[in-house]
């Protein structure tokens, strides 16, 4: 599934959100402009190990498990976790996002495990 994005209207931080319900191995346009994270939500709770949602600063190509990324995001096994970030976290290029339950990326073996068999559900609250 690809990533979709919605305006938040009124929001002190961070206007617009990016959705992607079921995020995997193969990287999604999250944003094609610099900008910033304010918020990233995991919603790991359909799966029984621990996944880690990368985010690469580029528009380029990416290959998850190849190319390392630029921020990682872990939520452990059958649970929920949320990062905040007030002042945000400043992308350069633009923002691609993937997950997989490999800790590294640049392994350069480009062959990264697939997070599980449940849908791993991820909203980025970003600024552009």
């Amino acid at each position: 599934m690809g990533a979709s994005l919605g305006t938040i209207a009124g929001a002190a931080i961070g206007t617009t959100l990016v959705e992607d319900t079921n995020l995997g191995t193969t990287a999604q346009v999250a944003d094609g402009t610099s900008g910033a994270i304010h918020q990233v939500y995991i919603d790991n709770s359909n799966n029984s190990n621990q996944v880690y949602v990368k985010c690469y600063d580029t528009t380029g190509s990416v290959t998850v498990g190849g190319t390392q990324p630029d921020f990682v995001f872990p939520c452990a096994a059958s649970s929920i976790r949320q990062f905040n970030f007030t002042d945000g976290i400043a992308y350069a290029s633009g923002l691609k996002i993937a997950c997989s339950a490999d800790a590294g990326g640049g392994d350069d073996d480009g062959t990264p495990t697939a997070p599980g068999s449940g849908a791993v559900v991820v909203r980025l609250n970003i600024a552009t």
